[in-house]
């Protein structure tokens, strides 16, 4: 089953996909979306959900793997600078429900935890296990977030099997 992480920055989501057998797929323009602007909030978010849709369908996804914000007590986000990420989150879920894809927002614990790693930063670990950039807009908090997040996904398909 082919999987897809996502990390989500404000009203930008960041996509990395992934074959059963651990090669990354190259998603070509697919690898960014952005909620689109200049049009009513509702209209924006549908148009969103459409292109995730086509994403899930052209890459035939199964799993998609959602990283959830870094929680930090020393760093507090009011609830205004939140809401588009969480927007965009949400965005997500509906069109994995709507495609039928398996859907899971996990935290960045979990991800550490099934790459086999106790601590560090994910951009870290991610540059690990991908050494080379993946170009364009590799890190930091970018692609190589859903690049961690996407194989982190796979090695629990791996260990279900």
């Amino acid at each position: 089953m082919r999987a897809l992480g996502v990390h989500a920055a404000s009203d930008v989501l960041w996509f990395a996909a992934v074959e059963p057998d651990g090669t990354l797929i190259d998603l070509g323009n697919a690898y960014r979306l952005d909620l689109p602007k200049g049009l009513d909030t509702g209209q924006a978010l549908i148009i969103a959900r459409k292109d995730i849709c086509r994403v899930l369908r052209a890459y035939d996804i199964g799993l998609v793997w959602l990283l959830s914000a870094e929680y930090d007590k020393r760093f507090k986000q009011g609830y205004h600078a939140l809401v588009p990420r969480i927007t965009m989150e949400t965005v997500v879920a509906f069109a994995a429900a709507e495609e039928d894809v398996e859907f899971r927002r996990v935290a960045r614990e979990t991800v550490r935890s099934r790459l086999g790693y106790d601590s560090g930063k994910l951009q870290e670990i991610a540059v690990e296990l991908v050494p080379e950039k993946i170009t364009p807009n590799w890190g930091p908090n970018k692609r190589d977030l859903a690049v961690a997040t996407v194989l982190a996904a796979l090695s629990e398909l791996q260990d279900s099997q």
